[in-house]
């Protein structure tokens, strides 16, 4: 490690369905770094500072489009760039999801999702329920993609769920 060799075997991510098209960017890339990107996806415990949103929100209204969940709906103005007010209830435990444009559910392992009232987004796939899991708002030319499930993941986050595969692919 000290002559700057890594004894770690090459791993390549092809044998993901995404292939190796994916980059890690801190939150402090500048706007010109994102602007080489037309989709981002904020994963982890993402917390925006001033800076990174307005850098963020310039680079949506520019075509971008922002995939995001409900763990990053921390601040007020978070929610309000995805379109969406939480409700006062606990989080909810769900088994199905459905697309809106299709009327099949499909099967999911259990997961959880925060319950959302679209404000200026519209829902592009719900629990069986019928409640919000991923929402959808455009601003200027981009789009900002909610999903209300924490993660994208099952709970206990085991497996990536199906309908956020769909999303992504």
């Amino acid at each position: 490690l000290a002559a700057g060799n890594n004894p770690e075997p090459y791993e390549p991510m092809p044998t993901t369905r995404w292939g190796d098209n994916i980059d890690v960017i801190t939150n402090h890339a500048s706007a010109d770094v994102l602007s080489s990107y037309r989709v981002m996806v904020l994963l982890g415990e993402v917390d925006l500072d001033s800076r990174m949103r307005g850098v963020i929100n310039e680079w949506v209204r520019a075509g971008g489009v922002l995939v995001m969940n409900a763990a990053q709906f921390a601040s007020a103005e978070d929610r309000e760039f995805a379109g969406v007010t939480l409700s006062q209830a606990a989080l909810r435990a769900a088994s199905g999801s459905r697309w809106t444009i299709e009327s099949e559910a499909q099967r999911e392992p259990v997961f959880r999702y925060q319950p959302v009232r679209p404000v200026g987004a519209n829902v592009l796939a719900v629990a069986e329920s019928g409640e919000p899991l991923i929402t959808s708002r455009l601003i200027g030319n981009g789009e900002v993609i909610a999903c209300t499930v924490p993660y994208l993941q099952s709970s206990g986050g085991a497996r990536f769920l199906q309908i956020a595969a769909q999303l992504l692919d």
